[in-house]
C-alpha cells in the first residue's frame, strides 16, 4: 500500500507491515438483526445484549453538552446510540470504531 492512501487521523503514516503469521479474530461476531429472525436453526442471536446495552445507556447519562470524549473499543462504542441528540459531543475513538456501518450480513 502506498502511505497516500492511506487516511489516519492526526497520523502520517511512513510504512504499513503486514506480518507474515498476522491473523485478525474476531472477537464476538454479530450479524445483521434479520439473519436471526431468517435463520433461527443456522445462527444464534447472541446472548448478554442487554447487559451490554444497560451499562452503555447508564455511561451516557454521564455525557454533558460540549464534552470532548475518548471512546475505547467494545462497549464503549455504543454509547453514542443512547446519548440525547441535543447535545454536542465532540468523540475520538480508535480508527473505525464509530461509523463502520451496520452489522454484516452472513458470507
Amino acid at each position: 500500500m502506498d502511505p497516500d492512501d492511506i487516511h489516519m487521523s492526526g497520523i502520517f503514516v511512513h510504512n504499513i507491515v503486514k506480518g507474515e503469521s498476522y491473523n485478525k479474530v474476531i472477537e464476538r461476531l454479530v450479524y445483521d438483526p434479520e439473519t436471526y429472525k431468517l435463520f433461527p436453526d443456522k445462527y444464534k442471536a447472541p446472548k448478554g445484549n442487554d447487559v451490554r446495552n444497560k451499562i452503555a445507556k447508564r455511561a451516557a447519562k454521564e455525557f454533558t453538552d460540549g464534552m470532548y470524549v475518548n471512546l475505547g473499543i467494545g462497549i464503549p462504542t455504543i454509547i453514542p446510540a443512547f446519548l440525547d441528540p441535543k447535545l454536542t459531543i465532540h468523540m475520538h475513538t480508535e480508527i473505525g470504531a464509530i461509523g463502520v456501518g451496520n452489522y454484516p450480513k452472513p458470507g
